[in-house]
């Protein structure tokens, strides 16, 4: 089932909500395939100047036994094996889904 704009939306009035109480707040997808342009201009929605809240895992981090980033570390130059935090995680979807630094 794709990821739609509503599904984001949503997703980001509770998170925006959530943020006035002083929550940190962190939005996961997860897919056992990759996922498609439309998908991922939907949840860069998410994240603002700011404030980086798309969290994207496909089979490639869900299916490894020992760390969450390594087989995207083989892919992905400087990309660490291990996330260890949220927000590490976050840096990793910056990086590998949307060419971010």
């Amino acid at each position: 089932m794709p990821i739609t704009n509503e599904d984001v939306t949503n997703l980001l009035s509770v998170a925006k909500a959530l943020e006035a109480h002083r929550f940190n707040v962190f939005v996961i997808f997860s897919k056992l395939s990759t996922f498609d342009e439309n998908e991922l201009k939907q949840i860069a929605r998410l994240n603002e100047r700011y404030v980086r809240r798309a969290i994207l895992l496909t089979a490639r981090e869900l299916e490894p036994y020992r760390l969450l980033y390594e087989r995207t570390a083989k892919e992905f130059k400087g990309i660490k094996e291990s996330a260890v935090t949220l927000e590490e995680m976050v840096h990793v979807t910056s990086q590998v889904f949307y060419g971010e630094g």
